[in-house]
C-alpha cells in the first residue's frame, strides 16, 4: 500500500491517491463512484465525472469528505492508515511554510491510544482548520459532561500537528468551568501562563485583562497557533484568548453553548452510536472478548448510555476481571440504582459503582479521598499525604485507580481526575469533621505547607525564616534540589496552592499566612502582582483571626510590594505604614527597617524623593543599631536608597550620596550579594551623572553590566546600557553611542520590552544627524 507519510504538496498528495487506485487493481472510475457514494455521509449519488476530477493534477483543492470515501473504496480500512491519509490530505492543503520549528511550543496533552469513532465530528473540524488560511477559525466541540469533548479536541489537535499545521504553537488550558470545587479560571490569569510560554520577560506582562490580551493577540503575529480552551464556563471567559491572526484555530469545549461568539462553528456531540461504543469497548477490553457476545457487548453500551467516559469505565472493568463474560458485566450495570447524573435516559452512577465497588479496599479509600485534592492534577508525594500512605504505596494505588479509568496519567508524572468522577469522589468521602477527613485534609495541608517552604528557602536563601511545624513526618517528600527545581513545582502547583491558601484561612489560619509567606518569592520572581495582592489580603485576614501581629505586618508589607506593580500606589502607601507601625509597635527594629525600605520604594514610584528620603534615614538609623548579617543587608539597602532619593533631589545631596552609595557597596561586596552590588552601582552612576561627572557615571554604569552577566536579566542590562548610550550622546561621542543602542537592541530583541524601540529611534535620529 503507499504510504502517505511522506507527502508534501496537494499535486503529490493527488499523485499517491492514483498509485493507491492501481494498488487496489485499477477500478474502474464508473465502479469506484458507485462505491464512493455509499460510502460518503450521507450515502449519496456520486457521478464518475466528479471521481475523476480527484485524481486529476493541478487543482488547488480537494473535497476532503470525497477523499477520504475514495481512500476506504479503495481498500484502506484500519483507523490508523485512514489517519495517516486524513493527515496527509491536510498536509497537501496548508500553505509550504507551516513546518514544525525547533522549540515549538506543544502543550496538548497525550492523545488516547484508545480513541475510537467521531469520523464524522473530527474530519468537520480538520475541515475547517484547513479553511481557515485568511482568517482565525473558532470551533467549540459542545456537549455533556463524559461525552468525550476533550478528547475529541485533543485527538484532532495531534491529527493537526502531525500534519504540520499549526507549527509554531499549541497552547493548552483547562478553563475548570465545571471544577465541583474551584471556581472557574480568570482569563487574566490564562493569559499570564500563556504570555509566558510565548517568553514575554515577568516586567513587560500588563496588570489588567484587556492589555494582557492585546499583548497575546500581538505575540501570535505572524504565527499558526493552536490553542485548546477546555472546559469552557461561558463566552466571556475565553473571549479574551482569542487571537486576532489568520491562520490561527481556537477549539473551545464547553457543556454550554459558545453560540455569543462572533464567528464560532458549533459542534455539538452527543453520546456514541452503538457501534462505535461497542468499537470503544473492544478497543479498551480485547476485541476478540467483546467479539465473541455482540448482543451483550450492545446491552453493555445501552446500559452506559453509550456515554464515552462510562464505556471506558465499563469496559476497564471488564479488562480487569478476565473471568467475567460481557454478559456479566451487562448484569451487573443492570442491577445499578439511579442517579442525577445520567446520559440517554440512562444513570452514571451504576458504571461508577461497579468500578468503585469492584477496587480494593486500600484503593477505595484512595480513590474517594483524592476528591479533596484542591488541584488540576496531583503528584505521588501529594497523593501519599492524603492517604497517609509512603511513595511506593501511593504510586502503586494511582496505578490501579489508572487501570480501571478513575485517574488519568499525564507524560509529567502528574495525575488528573475527570471532575464527574471528582464529584462522585466527593460523594463516597466522609463528611465535613470526620475525624478520617480531617486527618486527610491535615496531612496534604502539611505537605503543601512544608514543601512550599522548602522550595521558598531555595528560591531566596537569605530571607528572614518563619518555623513552619512539622506535626507529622512526611510520608514521601518532594525532591527538590535547587531553585530551578523549586520553580517548576511553584509553577505546577499554583493553583492547588492558592486554593489552599483560600480554603484554609478560616479553619487553619496558621497554615494560610505561612503558605502565602512561602509564595512571596515564586510571585515576586514571576511578576504576578495580582495573584499575590488578593493571596496576601488572605493572609492578612488570617493573620487577624489569629491575633498575630508580626504576620499581619508581613502580609501589608508584602502586598504593598504587589500593589506597587500594579501601579496602585496610594493603597501600597497605606499598607507599608501599617506594617511600618505594627513592627515598630511590637518592637521589630530590623523588620521596621525593612518595611520603611518599602515605603522608600512608594514615595520614590510617586517622584517624592524628600519624604522617600526621610524614609530612608530613618530605616538606615534601626538598621545601624545591631552588627547581624541581617541588620548589615538592610543597612546596605538603606544607604542606597538614601543615595538614590539624594541623587534625585539637587547638585550637592547628588554629591553627597556617592560616599553613601560606596558604603553600601562596601556591604554588598561583604555579603557577597551581586544583585545588590549592581543595583547600587546604577544608584551611584545616576549620582554622578546628576554631578555632571559623565565619564564617572559611564566607567560606573559598565561594572554594573559586567556584574549583571553573571544572573540572567537582559533587559536590565538593556536598560543600563540605553543610560550610557544617553551619557555619551550627552558627551557628543556619537560613534559610541550609536554602538551602545546597537547593544541593546542585540541584547533585548525579541522581549517586547520598551528599550528596544527605544534604541531604534535614538539610532534613527543619530543617522539622520550625519
Amino acid at each position: 500500500m503507499p504510504d502517505p507519510g511522506q507527502v508534501g504538496g496537494l499535486a503529490e498528495f493527488i499523485d499517491l491517491l492514483g498509485e493507491l487506485r492501481a494498488w487496489a487493481g485499477q477500478p474502474s472510475y464508473r465502479a469506484l463512484a458507485k462505491q464512493v457514494g455509499a460510502m460518503m455521509r450521507p450515502p449519496q449519488t456520486v457521478s464518475a465525472s466528479t471521481v475523476v476530477d480527484a485524481f486529476k493534477t493541478g487543482r488547488s483543492r480537494l473535497d476532503m469528505d470525497l477523499v477520504m470515501a475514495i481512500v476506504r473504496a479503495l481498500g484502506v480500512t484500519g483507523e490508523a492508515d485512514l489517519a495517516r491519509w486524513r493527515e496527509a490530505y491536510v498536509r497537501a492543503h496548508i500553505p509550504p511554510k507551516a513546518v514544525a520549528a525547533p522549540g515549538t511550543l506543544r502543550q496538548l496533552p497525550a492523545d488516547l491510544a484508545t480513541f475510537t469513532g467521531r469520523a464524522e465530528a473530527l474530519a468537520d473540524l480538520v475541515r475547517a482548520a484547513v479553511s481557515g488560511a485568511d482568517r482565525v477559525v473558532i470551533a467549540s466541540i459542545e456537549g455533556m459532561g463524559g461525552v468525550g469533548k476533550t478528547q475529541l479536541a485533543v485527538h484532532a489537535g495531534h491529527e493537526l500537528a502531525r500534519a504540520g499545521v499549526f507549527a509554531d504553537a499549541q497552547l493548552y488550558v483547562n478553563l475548570r468551568g465545571f471544577d465541583p470545587e474551584r471556581p472557574p479560571a480568570d482569563p487574566a490569569d490564562v493569559l499570564d501562563v500563556f504570555l509566558r510560554a510565548l517568553h514575554v520577560p515577568t516586567e513587560q506582562i500588563p496588570a489588567d485583562t484587556g492589555r494582557r490580551a492585546a499583548m497575546f493577540r500581538e505575540r501570535l503575529h505572524g504565527r499558526r497557533a493552536l490553542l485548546l480552551l477546555d472546559n469552557a464556563v461561558d463566552e466571556d471567559q475565553v473571549r479574551p484568548l482569542i487571537p486576532a491572526v489568520p491562520g490561527c484555530l481556537v477549539l473551545i469545549t464547553s457543556r454550554r453553548s459558545m453560540a455569543g461568539l462572533d464567528g464560532c462553528i458549533p459542534l455539538e456531540l452527543k453520546a456514541f452510536p452503538v457501534s462505535e461504543a461497542v468499537e470503544l469497548l473492544a478497543a479498551v477490553a480485547g476485541r476478540d472478548r467483546i467479539g465473541a457476545e455482540p448482543e451483550a457487548a450492545e446491552r453493555v453500551a445501552d446500559l452506559c448510555g453509550r456515554l464515552p467516559l462510562a464505556v471506558a469505565l465499563a469496559a476497564g472493568r471488564l479488562r480487569s476481571r478476565p473471568g467475567w463474560s460481557v454478559r456479566d458485566l451487562a448484569d451487573r450495570l443492570a442491577t445499578g440504582g439511579l442517579d442525577a447524573v445520567a446520559a440517554g435516559g440512562r444513570s452514571l452512577r451504576p458504571v461508577f459503582d461497579l468500578s468503585y465497588g469492584s477496587l480494593s479496599d486500600p484503593a477505595r479509600h484512595m480513590f474517594r479521598l483524592l476528591g479533596l485534592h484542591p488541584g488540576d492534577h496531583f503528584t505521588v508525594e501529594a497523593t501519599a499525604a492524603l492517604g497517609g500512605v509512603d511513595g511506593d504505596t501511593a504510586a502503586e494505588l494511582l496505578g490501579l485507580l489508572q487501570d480501571e479509568h478513575l485517574v488519568r496519567a499525564g507524560s509529567d508524572g502528574r495525575y488528573a481526575m475527570h471532575d464527574l468522577l471528582r464529584r462522585y469522589a466527593l460523594d463516597h468521602c466522609p463528611p465535613e469533621g470526620d475525624p478520617e477527613r480531617e486527618a486527610a485534609w491535615d496531612r496534604l495541608v502539611e505537605h503543601y505547607l512544608h514543601t512550599a517552604y522548602r522550595g521558598a528557602v531555595l528560591q531566596f536563601p537569605k530571607r528572614n525564616p518563619i518555623v513552619v511545624p512539622l506535626q507529622t513526618p512526611p510520608p514521601a517528600v518532594v525532591p527538590l534540589t535547587d531553585a530551578d527545581a523549586a520553580s517548576q513545582w511553584f509553577e505546577a502547583e499554583l493553583a492547588a496552592l492558592r486554593s489552599l491558601v483560600a480554603a484554609t484561612a478560616d479553619t487553619r489560619p496558621t497554615a494560610a499566612w505561612q503558605l502565602a509567606w512561602s509564595l512571596v518569592g515564586h510571585y515576586t520572581k514571576t511578576g504576578r502582582y495580582r495573584e499575590m495582592t488578593a493571596i496576601q489580603t488572605v493572609a492578612l485576614l488570617a493573620a487577624e483571626r489569629l491575633g498575630h501581629a508580626e504576620a499581619q505586618a508581613y502580609a501589608l508589607d508584602r502586598r504593598q510590594w504587589a500593589l506597587c506593580g500594579l501601579g496602585d500606589l496610594d493603597d501600597a502607601a497605606a499598607d507599608a505604614e501599617r506594617a511600618v507601625e505594627i513592627y515598630r509597635r511590637i518592637g521589630l527594629e530590623l523588620y521596621e527597617a525593612q518595611a520603611l525600605c518599602g515605603l522608600v520604594g512608594v514615595y520614590t514610584r510617586r517622584g517624592d524623593y524628600a519624604a522617600g528620603l526621610d524614609a530612608a534615614q530613618l530605616a538606615l538609623t534601626l538598621s545601624r543599631a545591631r552588627k547581624t548579617k541581617a541588620y548589615q543587608k538592610t543597612r546596605a539597602q538603606s544607604l542606597n536608597l538614601v543615595a538614590w532619593c539624594m541623587g534625585h533631589l539637587d547638585h550637592a545631596h547628588a554629591e553627597a550620596a556617592v560616599p553613601l552609595a560606596e558604603e553600601s557597596l562596601a556591604l554588598f561586596e561583604e555579603l557577597g550579594d551581586i544583585w545588590g552590588q549592581a543595583t547600587v552601582l546604577d544608584t551611584m552612576a545616576y549620582a554622578y551623572r546628576a554631578c555632571d561627572k559623565y565619564l564617572d557615571a559611564i566607567a560606573t554604569y559598565e561594572r554594573s553590566l559586567e556584574l549583571r552577566t553573571k544572573f540572567e536579566a537582559p533587559v536590565l542590562r538593556a536598560t543600563t546600557l540605553l543610560l550610557v548610550g544617553e551619557l555619551h550622546h550627552l558627551r557628543d561621542d556619537e560613534a559610541s553611542a550609536r554602538k551602545a543602542y546597537e547593544e541593546v537592541v542585540d541584547l533585548a530583541a525579541g522581549s517586547g520590552s520598551w528599550v528596544v524601540a527605544d534604541a531604534e529611534q535614538r539610532l534613527a535620529k543619530l543617522a539622520e544627524s550625519r
